[in-house]
């Protein structure tokens, strides 16, 4: 009888090893990827605009922001796939896609998002619908 209860409490020790783990530490959480962030100053001239190639090297969430200081004129902001130029006064290329816009009339802020692969390229375009020129900052993270 004494040897059928040792091996139940030695049972029982196994069992509580086994699952307890067996003496391993928990496994630490992995680290937080943090976010690249690249700045560009385009000065967009009057009726005119500005090109900005963006490669992205690790995918992620991808957010580009447009800001400049005078309210008076209307700027828009164009992401689009390396396919695009503008000719003519409008978006061309074969191939060419708006993958996302921002074209608020009021305000110093345009802002456009989305989800970008690893070994693509975005590529933003700055238009400026005022006669003067205009100095800006272009903002681009990328969220892993």
């Amino acid at each position: 009888m004494r040897r059928a209860l040792r091996l139940v409490n030695l049972f029982g020790v196994v069992l509580m090893a086994v699952g307890c783990g067996g003496g391993k530490s928990p496994a630490s959480p992995s680290p937080t990827p943090q976010p690249t962030t690249l700045n560009f100053s385009p000065t967009v001239p009057g009726f005119g605009f500005a090109q900005q190639d963006v490669n992205i090297f690790v995918s992620g969430q991808t957010t580009a922001t447009l800001r400049w200081s005078d309210s008076r004129k209307d700027l828009d902001l164009f992401w689009t796939n390396s396919l695009c130029v503008i000719a003519g006064g409008d978006f061309a290329g074969t191939g060419c896609q708006i993958i996302n816009r921002s074209e608020s009339i009021a305000g110093t802020l345009e802002t456009v998002s989305g989800p970008a692969a690893a070994g693509s390229t975005v590529r933003l375009f700055v238009i400026n619908y005022a006669g003067a020129p205009e100095s800006t900052t272009l903002t681009v993270t990328v969220q892993p």
